[in-house]
């Protein structure tokens, strides 16, 4: 398990390269050391509409170009084929060590607040595309928005994840919620 100060976290950017050249600037601005992607990197899904600027090998190439600080988690729209273009592996699950906090990522479409398996102290998902955060049995689980497909009036999401304090923040990183744990 890999031990950081701070990491970026984001999810579904669904193929959107606008989306993913605005997330990598916030990257650099926010000095984080890791960027955990929490799956459903290039493909849309059946249900959701084409982001605006979608651009999936576009996306690809930006993420390739920091692939050292990528944390891919796989989503339930990601292929074995994203995972050939991409220069980074996608994980099932990942856990990382922050401060005394162990903090688990997932996709969300298998294990989330309601199938909460880890000895973690975070668990931490997207999938649904809305911001919820969940007390359950004295364990935080926090579901993510979408970065580029947000629903239930929820604006484009990513956190910023330092010791005892996650941070959830629009895009343009104006703090939406601050979580401590």
């Amino acid at each position: 398990m890999k031990t950081f100060q701070k990491i970026m976290v984001a999810t579904d950017i669904h193929g959107s390269c606008d989306v993913g050249k605005k997330l990598l600037s916030q990257f650099e601005s926010e000095g984080a050391e890791a960027l955990v992607i929490m799956g459903d990197f290039y493909y849309h899904g059946p249900r959701n509409p084409l982001p605006e600027g979608h651009g999936p090998m576009a996306l690809c190439e930006a993420l390739n170009e920091i692939a050292d600080k990528v944390i891919a988690i796989r989503g339930n729209c990601d292929a074995h084929i994203d995972e050939a273009i991409s220069n980074f592996t996608f994980h099932p699950t990942y856990d990382v060590q922050i401060g005394d906090k162990k903090i688990t990522f997932t996709h969300g479409h298998l294990f989330n607040e309601k199938c909460f398996p880890y000895d973690t102290d975070v668990l931490m998902f997207g999938h649904t595309h809305v911001n919820r955060v969940y007390n359950e049995c004295g364990k935080l689980a926090i579901n993510l928005a979408s970065a580029s497909l947000p629903k239930e009036n929820c604006p484009p999401t990513y956190a910023i994840v330092e010791d005892r304090k996650i941070s959830l923040k629009t895009l343009g990183g104006t703090i939406i919620q601050e979580i401590e744990y």
